[in-house]
């Protein structure tokens, strides 16, 4: 039987992928010039730091 990881490892999982997927193929320009982009990757990486946090 499979253990299943702590809640906070999935966010963090979740959120690296979301970062990574929405990441790809960009330059820094590109992310620079797109503020939605910006805010969303930032939110993600909040995520990460509250999953951390824990």
């Amino acid at each position: 039987m499979k253990q299943k990881s702590p809640k906070w490892l999935e966010d963090l999982r979740a959120s690296a992928a979301v970062i990574l997927q929405a990441s790809a193929a960009k330059t820094l320009r590109e992310y620079q010039a797109d503020p939605l982009l910006r805010a969303a990757i930032e939110h993600h990486f909040e995520i990460i730091g509250e999953a951390l946090s824990r």
